[in-house]
């Protein structure tokens, strides 16, 4: 037996986005005013395209990079529907989602330590992600200290913020475009990759 670390990303024609719903005097730090953040999909996560989820920030700082159980429900009268913010941490993103949805999470906002644009954020993930049923997003880290400034200065005041998750998909036609990355040093995969190559040209552009 060999193994093969492959990402396989599905990029669709989607027009993501994150919205401050709630308060309104936070909707002012961003999206010049309109409450809006620009957000990338990671590879790994449940997608509910065309469609848009509402729910309240939280952020755990004693957890912040989401590698460990939270040990609670994260669902509470104030926040029933938990957006949860975690940094990229020294675990696996399916680790930080799993936790997440475990606990009651609805949806996973993951801060991106990269600087290529949020909608190329690189996310390969080396764990089986079968059992993750609920969506996650990434934002920028700049985008992230404000958004975490914002909701300690609400917690104080015993507020949530509300958000809005977009997954709205632009075209209408049923096209989806595949883009498969290998990542290996194992001869074994390299020859599988070198022997794949002719059953891809076969497909040609389907």
């Amino acid at each position: 037996m060999w193994g093969i670390s492959l990402l396989f990303v599905l990029l669709t024609y989607c027009r993501a986005g994150l919205v401050i719903k709630s308060p309104e005097s936070a909707r002012r730090y961003f999206g010049d005013g309109e409450g809006a953040l620009k957000m990338g999909i990671p590879s790994t996560g449940v997608i509910p395209y065309g469609t848009s989820m509402t729910g309240q920030l939280l952020y755990i700082e004693s957890n912040k990079e989401g590698c460990n159980p939270f040990y609670f429900d994260l669902q509470s009268e104030l926040r029933p529907q938990p957006f949860v913010l975690v940094k990229y941490g020294n675990c696996s993103l399916s680790t930080m989602i799993k936790n997440v949805q475990t606990d009651g999470g609805k949806l996973m906002i993951l801060v991106s330590n990269y600087y290529p644009p949020i909608d190329k954020f690189p996310t390969a993930d080396y764990e089986p992600a079968d059992f993750i049923n609920i969506p996650a997003v990434v934002i920028t880290e700049q985008e992230a200290t404000k958004l975490i400034g914002v909701y300690k200065a609400l917690t104080e005041q015993g507020m949530a913020l509300e958000m809005e998750a977009k997954f709205e998909v632009e075209q209408s036609w049923d096209i989806v475009q595949l883009e498969f990355w290998f990542q290996t040093i194992d001869p074994k995969v390299v020859s599988f990759i070198r022997d794949f190559k002719s059953l891809r040209e076969t497909l040609g552009r389907n």
